[in-house]
């Protein structure tokens, strides 16, 4: 009796770009002075990498969320990303410059390394708001910046304040990450949250 196996035929995601190759590139920030969000990512996946872009990825919801929060007025794609801090104030940044399959792939070295470098960014660039995109991003900041491990993470405006700033820009705001793996859109009451918190024109919370 001969068994008959179906052969899965491998997607070449990257046309013809191996990953090893992609593991070699980075993804520039998209920074400038008086931003008033920064949009932070934990590191360059091989989508991003590949494309050179923040965001690219197909199913991956950051351009959709950004829209419906009223944050774009039309609705962009991760070809727009440079274009962001001109026309609308908002900029790009990764805690690790390192391009991973994933983030579990860093050490706790690199993320030390990176929050460390994030802060002083952020400490030159000083945006109004610095948006970490996720809550594993916050925590692992939180942890090897501050040495403090959050407990019951709420999203939305954080207690710690990024050292030696002189912005408005002084306590940290968190929204659900916008990835591949969170497969679930933000709900209208969450979008118009998000819109009243980051909007430019929105005074600052109690304690700016």
């Amino acid at each position: 009796i001969t068994d008959t196996f179906k052969v899965k035929r491998k997607v070449d995601r990257f046309n013809g770009v191996s990953e090893a190759e992609l593991l070699t590139k980075t993804l520039p920030d998209i920074l400038t002075f008086n931003l008033d969000i920064v949009i932070i990512g934990i590191n360059p996946g091989l989508m991003a990498a590949y494309k050179g872009h923040h965001y690219p990825g197909p199913g991956n919801h950051f351009w959709k969320c950004l829209f419906m929060s009223g944050l774009s007025e039309v609705q962009l794609s991760h070809m727009d990303d440079h274009t962001l801090p001109g026309k609308y104030g908002i900029g790009f940044t990764n805690m690790v410059e390192r391009t991973t399959p994933g983030s579990k792939d860093l050490s706790s070295k690199e993320f030390r390394e990176g929050g460390r470098i994030l802060v002083q960014k952020l400490q030159k660039y000083q945006p109004r708001i610095a948006v970490f995109n996720g809550k594993c991003i916050y925590e692992i900041f939180s942890k090897e910046v501050f040495g403090v491990r959050v407990k019951n993470l709420e999203f939305g405006l954080q207690p710690h304040r990024i050292p030696d700033t002189e912005t408005r820009m002084q306590r940290r705001w968190l929204r659900r990450r916008s990835t591949t793996r969170v497969t679930k859109l933000p709900t209208a009451g969450c979008t118009a949250r998000t819109q009243g918190a980051l909007s430019p024109a929105a005074s600052p919370p109690t304690g700016w």
